[in-house]
């Protein structure tokens, strides 16, 4: 029995996979973390705006090679993935790229409960908004690193929308709060 594979079996690190357990998860946090320039690339939605308080260009310059740097910075040197690893780079770079849509869906999430009115919080409770944040940090430990690269990025952001197109809100809470004595 030879070991060399046969011809049309897939090589061995297509076999594999990426199973992201915390410590693979927190490097990753921690190289956008540690990376401004990659995060304006990689969570810019239009390339001809940019965040001027980063000076420094991106390193890698687009998403790809950035996915592929993140995936050196993870997995090189991993006791599990270390040898998968350098025999198929570029599947280490996707797994990146889907781990980031992963966080970043789990992001938009959390930040959705924390911009809902009350957001379940009994005013009574004094504590009740710092109890909502320690039950997603139990359930998604990067929230606070991930808000605070991505709470000002409009790709995050909730969009505000009016729930009547071209009803004038604001002049309908006037009449409403408008006394009913003469002009008060």
């Amino acid at each position: 029995m030879s070991s060399v594979p046969a011809l049309n079996e897939p090589p061995p690190s297509s076999r594999v996979t990426v199973r992201w357990d915390s410590d693979c998860t927190d490097a990753l946090v921690q190289f956008l973390d540690t990376h401004p320039a990659d995060c304006r690339v990689l969570f810019n939605k239009s390339k001809k705006t940019r965040d001027m308080t980063i000076d420094e260009p991106s390193p890698s310059g687009n998403k790809t090679k950035i996915w592929a740097a993140i995936a050196q910075y993870v997995f090189e040197n991993n006791e599990e993935y270390g040898s998968v690893y350098a025999e198929d780079k570029n599947k280490f770079a996707q797994a990146v790229s889907n781990r980031l849509n992963y966080l970043r869906g789990k992001y938009k999430k959390f930040r959705h409960q924390f911009n809902q009115t009350g957001a379940g919080i009994n005013p009574l409770d004094a504590n009740g908004g710092k109890n909502l944040q320690q039950q997603v940090l139990l359930t998604f430990p990067w929230f606070e690193v991930l808000d605070g690269l991505w709470k000002d990025n409009p790709v995050f952001v909730p969009n505000t929308i009016s729930s009547a197109p071209g009803m004038n809100h604001a002049g309908g809470l006037a009449a409403l709060t408008k006394g009913k004595r003469g002009g008060q």
